[in-house]
C-alpha cells in the first residue's frame, strides 16, 4: 500500500502544488505563473505515464520530453530571480545548449527508448549549479534576514532538494546498470520518489508563504 502510494507521487504531488495555487491566486505574485505550468505539465505527463504502465505500454519517452520541459521553465524562473529577466543571454544559452545536446543524446548515446540517464544528469547538474547562485546572491542582500518568510526561498529549496538528490540517483542508477548490478540498482531508485515529494512539499510551502503575506498587508490596511 504505501509502495503504491509512493509510487503515484509524481502524479498526486504537483495535484496537490495546484490545489494550493488556485486557493491562493489572489495573494501569488504572477511571476509564479511559471510554477503553476511546471506542476500542471508535471502532473499531465506522469499521470499519462502511470496509465501507461499500469497497462504495460512503453513510457519512457516522456522522461526524455519531461527532462527538457523541466530544465527550460526552472531555469527560466531561477534566473528571473537571479538577473530579474525572463530572458536573458545566460538563459538562451542554457536552454539551446542544453537542448542540442539532448537531441546528440537521442540520437548517439540514449534512445527515446531507453532511460535518459545522461540528459538528466546534465539537466540536475545545471539547476544545481543556478539555485546554489541564487541562495549566493540571496545572502548579499537584506532580505536574508527573513529568508524564511520569502516564498521564493522555500521554492527554490524544493528544486535544490530535489536535484542534488535526483543527481546522486540518477548517477548511482547508472553506475550500477553500467557494472551489470541491477538488483542495487532497483533498490536505489525509490529514493527518486522521496525527491519529488520534498520538492512539491517545499513548492506549496513557499506558495502558502503568500497567504501570511496577504494577511500581514490586510490587517494593515484595516
Amino acid at each position: 500500500m504505501l509502495l503504491d502510494l509512493l509510487l503515484y507521487c509524481d502524479s498526486y504531488m504537483p495535484f496537490l502544488s495546484i490545489v494550493v495555487y488556485m486557493l491562493l491566486r489572489k495573494s501569488i505574485d504572477k511571476r509564479e505563473n511559471i510554477i503553476l505550468v511546471y506542476c500542471i505539465l508535471s502532473f499531465i505527463i506522469f499521470f499519462i505515464s502511470g496509465i501507461l504502465s499500469s497497462h504495460k505500454i512503453h513510457n519512457l519517452y516522456l522522461y526524455h520530453i519531461y527532462s527538457l520541459v523541466e530544465l527550460i521553465l526552472l531555469s527560466a524562473y531561477i534566473l528571473k530571480l537571479i538577473t530579474g529577466k525572463w530572458y536573458s543571454k545566460l538563459f538562451f544559452g542554457i536552454a539551446i545548449g542544453y537542448s542540442l545536446l539532448w537531441v546528440a543524446n537521442i540520437l548517439f548515446l540514449e534512445s527515446i527508448e531507453d532511460m535518459n540517464a545522461n540528459s538528466a544528469v546534465l539537466e540536475y547538474t545545471i539547476l544545481l549549479f543556478l539555485c546554489m547562485i541564487y541562495f549566493l546572491r540571496l545572502a548579499k542582500k537584506d532580505e536574508i534576514l527573513y529568508f524564511q518568510k520569502l516564498p521564493t526561498f522555500w521554492i527554490v529549496s524544493g528544486f535544490l532538494v530535489y536535484c542534488a538528490l535526483s543527481l546522486l540517483i540518477q548517477m548511482s542508477y547508472k553506475y550500477f546498470v553500467a557494472h551489470g548490478v541491477v538488483d542495487e540498482a532497483k533498490t536505489v531508485w525509490p529514493v527518486m520518489f522521496v525527491a519529488i515529494i520534498a520538492k512539491f512539499v517545499l513548492i506549496s510551502v513557499g506558495l502558502l508563504c503568500y497567504k501570511r503575506s496577504y494577511s500581514s498587508r490586510h490587517l494593515l490596511l484595516l
